[in-house]
Parts: structure tokens; sequence; C-alpha cells
């Protein structure tokens, strides 16, 4: 399931090269709350500095959990599965954890 979510993940990232649309939550998402995205960056920020990644992973996947949210309407029950796809992600890009 993680393996078709990734590579879904990349396709559609690999589709869009802009920045996400600012009002997304209003008018791409259905199902989710600007406090939900908080509480996911929220998260975000809190296994960076757990598991001491550098600044490049989180701004590389706080980008391509914006984006993602840009181009595919999700459930909330989906948004674990986006997080932690877009920290694998971020994590891949942005080279080897020192």
């Amino acid at each position: 399931m993680l393996f078709v979510c990734l590579f879904g993940f990349g396709e559609i990232l690999g589709k869009l090269k802009q920045r996400p649309l600012h009002d997304y939550i209003e008018n791409v998402q259905s199902d989710l709350t600007p406090s939900m995205r908080g509480f996911l960056m929220d998260w975000l920020v809190e296994v960076a500095e757990e598991y001491k990644l550098v600044s490049d992973t989180l701004y590389l996947t706080v980008s391509y959990v914006d984006r993602f949210l840009s181009a595919k309407t999700i459930n909330r029950q989906r948004l674990q599965l986006v997080r932690v796809s877009a920290m694998l992600v971020g994590i891949f890009m942005s080279g080897p954890v020192t």
C-alpha cells in the first residue's frame, strides 16, 4: 500500500512543477481543514527535530505535502499516509542523513 501511495505521489509531483495553490484547503480539499494542516505540520517539525534531519528535508516535505494536496483530493483517513510518504520522499531527495 505504501509503495502504491509513493508511486502515485511521485507521479503527481512530477506533473506538478508549480507552487501549491494558496487556497487549496478551501477549494480542493473537502474533508480537511486548515487546523488539520497545522497539526500535520507540527508533527513534521517534531519528527524532523526528533531524528535530527537536515532543514532541507523539512522544507521539501512541507512543499511535497502542499503540492500533493493542491493536486489531489484526499479524505482525512489518508492524511497520515500522505504525511509519512512525503517525509520519506523528502528524506530521500535531501540526500544522506549525517
